[in-house]
């Protein structure tokens, strides 16, 4: 990793910190071809290489960022930690909607890196790897536990979120590109099926 990077514009660094992390998201790490990277980054791969070495160094850089800044996102959002069911779902939403203002690809491409095979790309994130299960625990420990299967609640929110997630940004064109306000309109949508309050306490409407 070249220190140069840290020296350009903050709006040029997200441009191509979500280039990289686009190609990754979608095709994972053997398929990732430099060429997209670049096309989308709106750089050169001769830039691409000074900044980042090789595709290995790009892919172990944009985890160890991501990483980083979901730790700080989830210091801000859910410092608190949840009450209630629903406190649940809508910190998660939130933590979600925050990240994906700024790296729309960046929850998408971690979900798709947890399931990387490539060796080489697994020794080079294995710490990265590490804090990412420590904060999925963090964020687990700040759920209340309530009646109903907590585990199952994780799940549906994980289906429902990324899935949505997913289909947007696969679905994304020019003219009518992923925005995170109507990420967080639709999965509000959803989630509102989740959680029903009876009696005052938060139950599970599917379970």
């Amino acid at each position: 990793m070249n220190e140069k990077f840290f020296d350009l514009s903050k709006e040029k660094q997200d441009r191509i910190i979500n280039g990289v992390l686009k190609v990754f998201a979608v095709s994972g790490y053997e398929q990732a071809a430099t060429d997209e990277m670049v096309r989308e980054a709106g750089i050169s791969k001769g830039l691409l290489f000074h900044y980042f070495e090789t595709k290995l160094g790009a892919y172990r850089f944009v985890y160890n960022y991501v990483v980083r800044y979901l730790k700080l996102e989830l210091g801000s959002s859910l410092e608190s930690g949840f009450e209630t069911p629903q406190e649940t779902v809508q910190g998660t939403l939130k933590l979600c909607t925050n990240i994906l203002r700024t790296y729309p690809y960046g929850l998408l491409f971690l979900r798709v890196a947890a399931k990387e095979q490539n060796e080489e790309a697994l020794e080079a994130t294995a710490s990265a790897r590490e804090q990412t299960e420590g904060i999925l625990r963090d964020m687990h420990r700040k759920a209340i536990v309530y009646e109903g299967d907590v585990s199952r609640l994780w799940k549906a929110m994980d289906y429902c979120l990324f899935g949505l997630m997913e289909e947007m940004l696969r679905t994304q064109t020019r003219e009518d590109p992923f925005l995170a306000e109507n990420y967080l309109r639709e999965a509000d949508r959803f989630l509102e099926l989740l959680v029903l309050p009876v009696g005052g306490v938060g139950r599970i409407s599917a379970f």
